[in-house]
């Protein structure tokens, strides 16, 4: 697999009911809501509500579209760590 930064808006880290945490990532282009383990959700606690980059690993997938036309999209598959900072993202900074 592919180790990809993203900037992203760190929408929410919670418990989930098998005693497992996810945290909740907005990005250009969707969302997606992945496991991660008790350090990285204390690593990610202060970023809830801002954006940051994030390294995601990433599962390459090709599709083709219009019948004829292959493209390769890379889906975000798991948290890897907090990059850094981000600046602000157009239309994926919702107000808290």
């Amino acid at each position: 697999m592919l180790k990809m930064p993203v900037p992203v808006f760190v929408d929410s880290v919670r418990e989930g009911k098998d005693k497992s945490f996810y945290a909740d990532f907005m990005f250009l282009g969707g969302s997606i809501s992945v496991s991660v383990d008790r350090a990285a959700v204390e690593t990610l606690k202060p970023f809830v509500g801002k954006n940051a980059v994030v390294v995601f690993e990433m599962r390459p997938k090709t599709q083709v579209l219009f019948g004829d036309r292959p493209v390769s999209m890379f889906q975000p598959v798991g948290f890897v760590e907090l990059e850094r900072n981000a600046p602000p993202l157009p239309g994926v900074n919702p107000q808290r």
